[in-house]
């Protein structure tokens, strides 16, 4: 009865930190889109107050816009899910904001028609809905030329597909700091270029990876608590994080005082 009582504890214990983690990772995803709403709000009303639509290359360069690049990667989906969209007549000026922020490039040209009906931004949403699974694929792929190109002292054709690895963009850091870590030193400014700068050309293969390592943690503290409270945001993820470690705390609580009872009725 004893050992059934503690594994019932440790399920019920289990299923609780489970859960509280999907929540903790519902209300962080929350957080992010109002972040990223409230930017957006915010330089939609910088436009129309000082600036235009056709005001070029000072739409993106404002700090309103930058606002929103600074959001990062968290804040990606959001913006996919606008560009897609046909009902935002704002939809078209994230894509600055998306190739910042990933870094991604394409090489493959659009007709004018396909322009014209949306491709740009149907391209991106295609990519990025796909992106976790070809982006490994099409890294071997252009690896595995680079390595043949260079092997064939085909320098002109080599550097080409040394961009386009370059060009994936940041969602290649992982692959491009394992080859750095086999000793493809060749890649390390390519992970310069990517974290601009952040990585300097002369880095280290132990460099590199302490860089990727820390900033995969800043990352998922990012979406745990992601900007400190503005007008009209909140961080509410912190208040829930201490409710539900309030919570928790008190699970153990009651598995401790269930314990000791068994234990001093044992004795009794």
């Amino acid at each position: 009865m004893k050992i059934l009582s503690f594994r019932i504890h440790g399920v019920v214990l289990v299923w609780l930190l489970v859960h509280l983690s999907a929540v903790l990772a519902a209300q962080a995803k929350q957080d992010v889109e109002q972040a990223f709403r409230g930017a957006c709000d915010r330089w939609k009303a910088h436009v129309d107050a000082e600036l235009s639509e056709s005001s070029g290359p000072g739409l993106y360069t404002c700090k309103e816009y930058q606002a929103i690049v600074k959001l990062g990667l968290p804040a990606v989906p959001f913006m996919i899910d606008i560009m897609a969209g046909r009902k935002d007549e704002w939809r078209s000026h994230l894509k600055p904001a998306v190739a910042t922020i990933t870094k991604r490039r394409f090489h493959e040209r659009l007709s004018l028609e396909a322009i014209r009906k949306g491709g740009f931004r149907r391209r991106w949403a295609e990519w990025w809905a796909n992106a976790e699974e070809q982006t490994p694929k099409d890294f071997v792929r252009l690896l595995v030329e680079w390595r043949r190109l260079k092997a064939a002292n085909r320098a002109d054709k080599a550097a080409e597909v040394y961009e386009q690895i370059q060009d994936l963009g940041v969602l290649a850091l992982p692959l491009v700091v394992a080859e750095i870590q086999k000793g493809e030193t060749n890649f390390i400014p390519i992970m310069s270029k990517l974290t601009d700068g952040e990585v300097p050309l002369d880095a280290t293969s132990a460099q590199c990876a302490k860089w990727l390592k820390n900033n995969e943690v800043k990352g998922q503290d990012r979406q745990a608590a992601l900007a400190s409270p503005t007008a009209g945001e909140t961080n509410a993820p912190r208040r829930i994080g201490w409710c539900l470690s309030l919570a928790a705390g008190l699970v153990l609580l009651v598995v401790a005082i269930d314990c000791f009872r068994r234990f001093r009725r044992r004795r009794d």
